[in-house]
C-alpha cells in the first residue's frame, strides 16, 4: 500500500482558488517530460455530472487559463513536492455506454506560453545579439518573456563559446530552440515543474541516479540503432545568392555508409554560422546510439525496493547495475536475453553512463527512456571567429508597421 498522496490545487494566476476534492479525481496524475523541453499535457478526471460540472465548477474554478499546480507528500516529500504546473486549456464531457458522466479536463504546461508570443524588444520584433555566451542571450531571452518562466543562479549554465544571432518574427520557443543549436554539442535544455528553465552540458563523468535490475528496475528494453545516424548535411542558407553548403563526417560514411540530412534556415547567410550549426549537428548523430528504455517503481510502497521517481529530470545521466555480475560483463546474450539479435556491444549498455531523455511519470512508477550516445572524441568548445558572423531574416521590418 503506498503512502504517497497527490492533490491539485488551481490559482488565478497567484490567488488561490481551491484544492480540488480528492473524491472526484478518477486519475492518479500522468505526463511526460522530456529533454530540450518542458512537461507535456495532464488530464484530470472528474467524477461528476454534466449538471454538477455546470453548477459547481464551470466557470467558478475551472476557468480557461487558470493555473494548475499537482502536489505529491510522502516519505520522499514530506513537505510536498510540486510535479506539474500547467494551464487549462480544455474539458470535455464525457459520457460512457452505461450512462455514467465525466468530465476530463486537459492541462497544458506553461511552455506552451513560450510557444504563443513572440520575441520582442519593446515593440521591434527584431533582436540581435552580438559576440554573446549562448547562457546570457537565454537569460536575456527569459527576461524579454518577463512571465512565469524563469532562471535562478545556477539553472543557466556558461557554455564558454561566443555567438552572435539575429531572431526576427520568432516565437520564444523557436528562439531557445535555434539557441541550442548555436551551442557546443552536448548542451541541452529543459524546463521544471517550478518553471525554472536548465541550460546544462551532458556530464557523462557525473552519474546522477544509480539503479540495479531486479531492485529499482522492473522492466528493461534496449536497443542499438542507427535510424538516426547522419554523416552528411547539405545546408542551405539566405542571401543573393542562396547560401548553400556541404559538410560531412568521412570516417563515419566508411564505417555505416551515405547517410544525409537537409538544413534549411533562410535566416543564415553567412558561411561561418552554417558551419557552427552544422558541426554541432555532425558531432551528435554521426555515429550509433543506444536507447534504453527501463521501468522504475516508486518506493512510497516499499522503501526496501523502488526509487524515489520525483527526483528523476530530462538529461540526468543513469547508471544501470545487475546485481551478480560487473557493469561491463552483464552476460546480455547468455543469462539474460539469449537472443541471437544482441550478440555485439549493446550488452556494455548495463553499466554505460545513459542520460534521460524522456520521463513518462505515471505516480506509481516511471518509464525513462535514455540514450547513451557519445562522442567519438572529446568535444573541444572552441571560440572561433565564425561563432562571431550575424544572420537575420531577410526583407522583414524590426518592427510591424
Amino acid at each position: 500500500m503506498t503512502n504517497k498522496i497527490f492533490f491539485h490545487k488551481i490559482y488565478n494566476e497567484a490567488t488561490f482558488v481551491k484544492t480540488l476534492d480528492p473524491k472526484i479525481v478518477m486519475k492518479k496524475p500522468s505526463f511526460q517530460w522530456g529533454i530540450n523541453g518542458g512537461m507535456g499535457e495532464m488530464q484530470i478526471d472528474l467524477a461528476l455530472t454534466l449538471k454538477e460540472f455546470g453548477e459547481d465548477y464551470e466557470g467558478t474554478s475551472v476557468i480557461f487559463g487558470y493555473k494548475v499546480e499537482t502536489w505529491v507528500q510522502g516519505a520522499n516529500e514530506t513537505a510536498g513536492t510540486k510535479i506539474f504546473d500547467g494551464l487549462i486549456t480544455s474539458y470535455d464531457p464525457i459520457i460512457s455506454d452505461d450512462g455514467k458522466e465525466m468530465i476530463r479536463v486537459k492541462i497544458v504546461s506553461q511552455l506552451t506560453t513560450l510557444e504563443n508570443q513572440l520575441l520582442k524588444s519593446g515593440s521591434n520584433t527584431e533582436v540581435a545579439y552580438a559576440s554573446q555566451d549562448p547562457s546570457v542571450i537565454l537569460k536575456d531571452i527569459i527576461d524579454k518573456y518577463n512571465s512565469t518562466i524563469d532562471y535562478n543562479a545556477t539553472s543557466v549554465e556558461t557554455t564558454g563559446t561566443t555567438v552572435s544571432y539575429t531572431f526576427t518574427f520568432t516565437t520564444y520557443f523557436e528562439a531557445i530552440t535555434k539557441l541550442l543549436e548555436l551551442c557546443p554539442a552536448y548542451w541541452y535544455w529543459y524546463i521544471d515543474a517550478n518553471n525554472i528553465i536548465y541550460l546544462k552540458v551532458r556530464a557523462s563523468d557525473t552519474i546522477d541516479h544509480k539503479l540495479y535490475l531486479g531492485k529499482e528496475i522492473s522492466e528493461i528494453n534496449a536497443q542499438k540503432s542507427i535510424n538516426e545516424l547522419k554523416n552528411i548535411v547539405y545546408f542551405k542558407g539566405g542571401g543573393t545568392p542562396p547560401l548553400y553548403k556541404k559538410y560531412e563526417k568521412t570516417s563515419s560514411q566508411t564505417a555505416f555508409g551515405i547517410r544525409e540530412y537537409r538544413i534549411s534556415d533562410e535566416r543564415v547567410i553567412v558561411a561561418g554560422t552554417a558551419q557552427t550549426i552544422a558541426d554541432k549537428f555532425l558531432e551528435e548523430n554521426d555515429h550509433p546510439i543506444s536507447i534504453v528504455q527501463i521501468k522504475v517503481f516508486d518506493d512510497s510502497a516499499d522503501t526496501t525496493k523502488g526509487y524515489d521517481i520525483e527526483s528523476f529530470k530530462p538529461g540526468q545521466m543513469i547508471q544501470i547495475y545487475h546485481p551478480q555480475f560487473e557493469t561491463k560483463m552483464t552476460l546480455w546474450d547468455v543469462a539474460l536475453w539469449d537472443v541471437d539479435f544482441w550478440d555485439f556491444d549493446i550488452r556494455y549498455s548495463i553499466g554505460l553512463p545513459m542520460q534521460i531523455r524522456e520521463i513518462k511519470y505515471e505516480y506509481d512508477y516511471c518509464i525513462l527512456s535514455l540514450t547513451a550516445r557519445l562522442e567519438d572524441v572529446a568535444h573541444r568548445i572552441e571560440d572561433i571567429d565564425r561563432n562571431l558572423d550575424t544572420v537575420r531574416s531577410e526583407g522583414i521590418p524590426s518592427a510591424p508597421s
